[in-house]
């Protein structure tokens, strides 16, 4: 009695095309598309928790976005917000706010 292990033939190559690799990808692609539609429901879920708790969920996804910024990233948002400050300042928007007020040269 002999053992036979079958082996499965690799796929052609199609059009200078692997098959075998191309299926991979593939597969790889699909399960993480799975993983992320999955990460979204749990996302969704945590927000609405937060929304019943109080939270605004947007600003958090705002202060969570800010958190994993790199210095550089941090350092062009920054300027953008200076300039858009800047601008306003220009214009004479919300000059009568505390924070336009704490900008003015004295």
């Amino acid at each position: 009695m002999t053992n036979v292990i079958e082996i499965e033939a690799p796929k052609p190559r199609v059009g200078g095309i692997d098959a075998t690799r191309l299926e991979s990808f593939l597969q790889r692609m699909q399960n993480m598309e799975e993983e992320r539609q999955q990460c979204a429901a749990l996302m969704k879920d945590l927000k609405s928790e937060a929304k019943s708790a109080g939270f605004d969920p947007s600003a958090l996804m705002v202060l969570v976005k800010r958190r994993m910024e790199d210095d550089s990233k941090r350092a062009k948002r920054k300027d953008k917000e200076d300039l858009l400050a800047i601008y306003m300042r220009a214009l004479g928007e919300f000059s009568d706010t505390p924070l336009a007020m704490a900008m003015a040269p004295r």
